[in-house]
């Protein structure tokens, strides 16, 4: 299965079954659409879903694996409006992961590390906070995230296709930091996360700056795709 997920109407002309559509409720999503729509509106994340961006979604689709409503052999994402380019061709994944452990977007380089590139963007202390919760929750990553953080590169936008349980791996590291993350500061709603952020922020910025746990997901996707995936 590769999800996609969306918030809004897109242009679709994909019509092979493989692709799933997540997005958070019916109001969304008004045309027709030739492949299936799962909404995430009765999942844990729902009440966070813009902190979230795609990860509230995306764990909406871990929870139906969990629970045996879903079931494929390899899981991927996409967005509505960034996607591998093959489309409707779907590969032969069983051919590419004889040789491949992964299928990744390129690469993004900066000129500057990861670190100075999130802290020039974003409320940097959040970085700083997750990063010290991988040192706590799972030290064997912490090498691997200072690393991380001092290289020009990463890879961005979230989108991935992998084995199931490499997915069930991938899923049960960021959000066991996150849901740590979260509890620290008693996050339960996006409310609170704008709250906390206009403590620091201007209320317009503080709007922008809500996705918190999207804009760090990158950072940790880039941490757990070069631990395993060397």
């Amino acid at each position: 299965i590769i999800f996609i997920v969306a918030h809004k109407d897109f242009n679709n002309s994909l019509t092979n079954q493989i692709y799933k559509i997540l997005a958070d409720d019916p109001t969304q999503l008004k045309s027709n659409y030739s492949i299936q729509i799962l909404y995430a509106n009765k999942g844990k994340l729902f009440k966070k879903r813009k902190s979230y961006a795609e990860m509230s979604k995306l764990y909406y689709a871990y929870e139906l694996y969990k629970n045996g409503t879903l079931s494929s052999k390899y899981v991927g994402l996409n967005h509505y409006r960034r996607y591998f380019d093959f489309l409707d061709e779907i590969p032969d994944f069983d051919k590419i992961f004889e040789s491949y452990d992964i299928i990744l977007p390129y690469k993004s380089f900066f000129n500057v590390s990861l670190e100075f590139q999130y802290c020039s963007a974003h409320l940097c202390k959040v970085l700083h906070e997750v990063i010290n919760i991988i040192k706590e929750l799972k030290p064997e990553y912490y090498q691997t995230a200072i690393e991380s953080l001092n290289a020009m590169d990463g890879y961005f936008y979230n989108i991935f296709i992998m084995k199931k349980e490499d997915f069930f791996k991938y899923c049960e590291f960021i959000y066991d930091i996150f849901f740590e993350f979260d509890r620290r500061h008693n996050f339960t709603s996006d409310k609170d996360i704008i709250n906390y952020l206009e403590s620091f922020l201007p209320k317009e910025n503080a709007t922008f700056q809500i996705r918190i746990q999207g804009f760090l997901s990158e950072r940790l996707s880039t941490i757990f795709f070069k631990h395993n995936f060397k």
